[in-house]
């Protein structure tokens, strides 16, 4: 603009010359600005240089000026030269398709951005004609003055005497109107609204009733009432209901109720009435909600109301209300519509032909009455959770699926961290293995044998130590299931959420955090030492609920379960003590009135692997000794047989009784085991009797032999 006005000056100076010196009337640029009823048009900017202006200001002919337009002129203009009058006129139009690409040859010849609207309702509220700019035809031309001095066509300190203003002119729609240099016009005549009113209100989180309320003075009414019915049929969208309020006896309320529907529905239904394109919802949900159980709607609103009025000389009164459900939460500041109960103001102001855009937050909350966790210790130090949560009222089917839809979103996402922890912790112990590998090929020449014997003694003495923990850490690299099952059903009136987890520590917590909250914690502690009988365990379970249950009722407990199996398993203490409700042996139960928590215990249990482990260590050295007395390495000597050829009884052996022979014959046979104890004790008489030497017997057939005899002679065993 300033370029401009430096040829606006050079004219003004130029003309006052010509007036002191009665030379002539000087040079002028004047504009014509045509637009057509489509928008195109074409902008004419005409300069008339007097010829004796030019001869006493341009140091050169016409030809030089002409040559140098020809290679200066922006792309964007054409010109033309004429002479014919006397005068010196040059004409440059600027042509363009519609007011966007006016606008965009305009700022490429200035460099700069610049204001430009071009507007021609015709429609109910408004017909006639609107142009507004902030730029001259001087402006558009400074690239000639600039031209003519670095040429030296015109020295600098007389450039702003070659041109004057001329006269500006607009012709549009059928209007002719002079106007300034910068135009602006303004012939639109309008037809006033008091205000628009849209009232929804929200049935459930994805149910809605929409009402526009159009109210329209009286004075409008009078001038174009029969029109303004017809724009209101045609604005009521298919299914909406349209009626006319003229209680109030200044003018007429027109009330377009739409039947229920979602958001999608609910912008259509707005878009008959603003115009099409005129409004839509924008999804302003940056992030998931923090919690299943609460479902929200977060949305923008942007709604263009250019359907009623036109450019800046109307604008109109709006004022979005809003009501919801009572047991709904809001993040939204409004104010009581007193006009209409219930609803809200989220927002109201003037509009004009621009877009205003309103933020909707709520949602609905659901109440947790009650939470019951069942914790148990399992086999092998297994570890399970079950988390029950009670609504305290039914939900309908819909919801239900969002909310476990939600829970099992949460459960995916621990799951694919856990694979990833995982995967980090296997790649971490490749890198290390291959780096041991390294330095042990790199120290086994100097130490291969004493290296090996070092590392199987250290692997013998640790193995009953780390058995268990070996394990645990084999189990955690195959499971690739985070193991989280999540149900719904509905008992005595209210929806029950029940969560189940399965796995080591690690993996319940992980699950935790991203079912519960981030500051849920899990810690498990087994006592190690794979032939110890009696073990101590212990856990630390950090419970915090409030995340995943920001309202509870007033009445509202969670019950917290702990079993440990296993035989001879004992929860020694638990904290808080003051909590506790009941602990018998291996259960406890505590209950709390508040959603964050933190129980922690110990106790002891029967290592049933160890008990085992002992059972079999028995059994082994027991057949270890039955084999080695069954071998014969270790027994008692049989005994030396006695007079008669009777033998003594041989132990571990189990013969079958036989007669005892007897030294001579008696009436009544007595029983073998007194026979046996006279017969040892009369060969013990007849020893010390005698004194003579003791006589051998055969040990097969116990035929008493010569004392010098080899073999038996009568069943030929060797002696």
């Amino acid at each position: 603009m300033k370029k401009f006005r430096v040829f606006l000056v050079t004219v003004m100076l130029c003309a006052f010359a010509m007036i002191a010196t009665a030379c002539g009337s000087g040079s002028s640029v004047d504009t014509v600005l045509d637009i057509n009823s489509d928008l195109s048009g074409k902008r004419t900017m005409t300069i008339a240089i007097n010829g004796s202006t030019f001869d006493s200001y341009f140091n050169g002919s016409i030809d030089d000026l002409s040559e140098l337009i020809k290679n200066t002129c922006p792309e964007e203009l054409t010109w033309s030269f004429d002479s014919s009058t006397g005068n010196n006129v040059y004409t440059f139009a600027l042509e363009f398709s519609n007011p966007e690409d006016y606008k965009a040859k305009v700022e490429k010849i200035l460099g700069y951005e610049v204001t430009l609207s071009i507007e021609s309702p015709n429609s109910v509220w408004a017909n006639g004609a609107y142009v507004e700019e902030n730029f001259t035809s001087q402006d558009l031309l400074q690239w000639l003055s600039d031209a003519v001095v670095a040429a030296g066509y015109v020295d600098s300190s007389n450039a702003s005497s070659i041109f004057s203003t001329g006269n500006t002119s607009v012709n549009f729609n059928g209007i002719s109107k002079d106007t300034s240099s910068s135009i602006y016009l303004n012939e639109i005549e309008y037809i006033q609204l008091n205000n628009i009113t849209i009232l929804t209100d929200v049935a459930d989180i994805d149910k809605f009733t929409t009402e526009v309320r159009i109210d329209v003075p009286q004075a409008s009414m009078n001038a174009k009432g029969d029109e303004i019915k017809a724009f209101m049929d045609e604005a009521t969208p298919s299914g909406a209901e349209l009626k006319e309020d003229t209680s109030s006896g200044t003018g007429t309320i027109f009330v377009i109720t739409c039947p229920e529907t979602d958001i999608p529905g609910m912008e259509a239904q707005l878009n008959g009435v603003f115009g099409e394109g005129n409004v839509s919802f924008e999804n302003d949900k940056i992030e998931a909600d923090s919690t299943p159980f609460i479902i929200g709607l977060q949305q923008i609103a942007h709604i263009n109301f250019s359907n009623f009025v036109a450019g800046d000389g109307q604008s109109v009164t709006y004022r979005y209300d809003l009501r919801i459900p009572e047991n709904y939460e809001h993040d939204m500041s409004w104010s009581e519509d007193v006009d209409h109960e219930g609803y809200f103001t989220l927002q109201s102001g003037y509009a004009s032909g621009e877009t205003v855009s309103i933020y909707i937050d709520f949602a609905k909350t659901f109440v947790i009455s009650k939470i019951d966790v069942t914790s148990s210790v399992g086999f092998m130090g297994k570890l399970s959770k079950t988390t029950v949560f009670t609504v305290n009222t039914e939900v309908e089917e819909e919801d239900v699926n969002k909310i476990v839809a939600r829970f099992q979103e949460e459960a995916a996402y621990a799951s694919e961290y856990l694979d990833n922890v995982k995967a980090e912790r296997s790649a971490k112990g490749d890198a290390e293995e291959a780096e041991a590998d390294t330095q042990a090929a790199e120290t086994e020449d100097a130490g291969e044998a004493a290296s090996e014997t070092s590392e199987e003694a250290s692997e013998d003495a640790s193995d009953a130590a780390s058995s268990e923990e070996s394990t645990e850490a084999e189990t955690e690299e195959v499971k690739n299931d985070i193991g989280i099952k999540i149900t719904a059903d509905t008992k005595d009136g209210h929806t029950v959420i029940t969560i189940v987890q399965k796995g080591n520590a690690e993996e319940l917590e992980i699950g935790g955090r991203y079912l519960f909250g981030y500051d849920n914690t899990l810690n498990y502690a087994n006592e190690k030492g794979f032939a110890k009988i009696s073990k101590k365990c212990g856990v630390e379970d950090v419970m915090n609920y409030s995340t995943v249950a920001p309202k509870v009722s007033d009445d509202f407990i969670l019950n917290y379960k702990l079993k440990v199996s296993g035989v001879g398993s004992v929860i020694d203490t638990n904290a808080p003590e003051t909590q506790t409700v009941s602990k018998k042996g291996h259960k406890l139960e505590v209950k709390y009135d508040t959603t964050s928590v933190k129980v922690t215990w110990y106790g002891t249990y029967i290592d049933i692997f160890a008990v085992l482990f002992w059972l079999l260590i028995v059994a082994a050295i027991v057949l270890v000794v039955i084999s080695i007395l069954k071998s014969g390495i270790i027994g008692i000597k049989k005994a030396a047989p006695v007079a008669g050829g009777q033998q003594m009884a041989q132990p571990m052996q189990q013969p079958q009784a036989q007669p005892v022979q007897q030294a001579a014959p008696v009436a009544q046979p007595a029983p073998v085991a007194e026979a046996k104890t006279e017969e040892i004790k009369t060969t013990e008489t007849t020893q010390n009797t005698e004194k003579k030497i003791t006589p051998k017997f055969c040990p097969g057939c116990g035929k008493e032999l010569e004392e010098n005899a080899v073999f038996c002679t009568s069943c030929g065993t060797k002696l």
